[in-house]
């Protein structure tokens, strides 16, 4: 079977594909980005980095 090459350049960083998981639940660890890359996805956006642990990430929804 033929292999066809998707790799892109974007912003000088090189990716094996243009799919990338989105800011979301889906990429929250280390463990859930290192599946992501491992079954065939290009990266990962992340909505925050830093370096400290934060105890309690995930979203709320609020009123209004």
């Amino acid at each position: 079977m033929l292999t066809k090459d998707l790799s892109i350049t974007f912003c000088g960083v090189k990716f094996p594909n243009p799919f990338c998981l989105s800011s979301s639940p889906v990429g929250n660890c280390y463990e859930m980005c290192a599946k992501a890359y491992d079954t065939g996805w290009g990266g990962v956006v992340f909505k925050t980095i830093g370096f400290f642990i934060a105890n309690e990430v995930s979203p709320r929804f609020d009123h209004l």
